[in-house]
């Protein structure tokens, strides 16, 4: 008899933690142990912890529930708004300059340009268009160039309009996002992800690259460029 409550909640315990799918928390370990100093001689006492363990666990999966209802629509909306902003992993509004580099005329080092466009500009850039400017690898350590830059104007733009897919400015030729090489990609990816909230983590500062790279096709882009 004596073991019966204790043998209750150790079930519950278990059973609470499968269903959640996670282990219990510091508050719910610390209702499970005030429920186990209980006198644990009486049945009735059983009884109790057993009638308060059941509601502390409706409790729990109701909240568990409407956390994973919040979680669901959460998804579901920035899944449709990857698909209007990002078709394809692709995103829609950017536009990738390549000068060549130093082996062309009037080329440079940073010979990649990318422009944000759309009506981003919001508290997260201050009213400014933003723009990167970087070689083919820029998170390397000693050789990498991953520069942010931003302007009032675009800076692809200055005549009213931008050069369309092929065609020149002071910033290169214009070629496709996936003609990046894939560091390029990754780098315009994780601000692309930040500025137009895509993600649950746009909302911070920084997003993990292992989220970046989940929209990051492997085969894709000129790597050659980033030797």
């Amino acid at each position: 008899m004596a073991d019966e409550p204790l043998t209750a909640l150790l079930a519950w315990r278990v059973r609470v933690e499968e269903d959640l799918g996670r282990p219990l928390t510091e508050e719910e370990e610390k209702f499970r142990d005030i429920c186990g100093e209980r006198n644990a001689s009486s049945s009735s006492t059983a009884a109790a912890i057993q009638s308060k363990t059941t509601q502390w666990t409706m409790r729990l999966w109701k909240e568990e529930e409407y956390r994973r209802h919040l979680e669901e629509a959460r998804d579901k909306r920035l899944a449709a708004r990857r698909k209007k902003f990002m078709p394809d992993d692709i995103p829609k509004y950017v536009r990738c300059y390549d000068n060549g580099g130093e082996k062309e005329e009037g080329g440079s080092r940073d010979n990649f340009t990318v422009v944000f466009s759309g009506r981003y500009r919001d508290q997260k850039t201050g009213g400014m268009f933003v723009y990167i400017g970087m070689n083919g690898v820029p998170f390397h350590p000693q050789m990498g160039i991953g520069m942010h830059g931003e302007s009032r104007v675009q800076i692809d733009a200055r005549e009213g309009w931008a050069p369309a897919m092929g065609r020149k400015c002071h910033l290169g030729r214009r070629i496709h996002f996936e003609d990046l090489p894939r560091d390029c990609r990754r780098l315009v990816m994780h601000d692309y992800l930040y500025l137009w909230d895509l993600v649950p983590e746009a909302h911070d500062t920084e997003i993990d690259m292992g989220v970046v790279d989940r929209f990051v096709k492997e085969t894709d882009g000129n790597d050659e460029d980033a030797e």
